[in-house]
């Protein structure tokens, strides 16, 4: 076969092209791979943020039921006062 042989010259463009098409095919699959195994890290990242709002939620509900206890107890008490006090004036002084 010569250099100039035009059947050779074809078979040598069908094989590079034929190794080009593989390399494309292997990149491809290597692309999806890397994307797969990249959707599942945003899954666990985005999964743990998830738990840790749930547990700022948590707190912060627990934070809120808590003060708000705190308050009703001064404000019950501060009733209480007043009904107290309300009391003694009421009463009509002995005497």
């Amino acid at each position: 076969m010569s250099a100039n042989d035009p059947s050779a010259q074809l078979d040598k463009i069908s094989e590079k092209a034929r190794r080009a098409s593989e390399k494309l095919k292997a990149a491809g699959n290597r692309t999806k791979d890397r994307l797969q195994a990249d959707v599942v890290s945003a899954r666990g990242r985005a999964s743990a943020a998830a738990d840790r709002l749930n547990d700022k939620a948590v707190d912060a509900r627990s934070k809120a039921a808590s003060q708000w206890r705190e308050i009703r107890a001064k404000w019950d008490t501060s009733v209480a006062k007043g009904k107290a006090a309300g009391k003694d004036r009421a009463e009509p002084a002995e005497g």
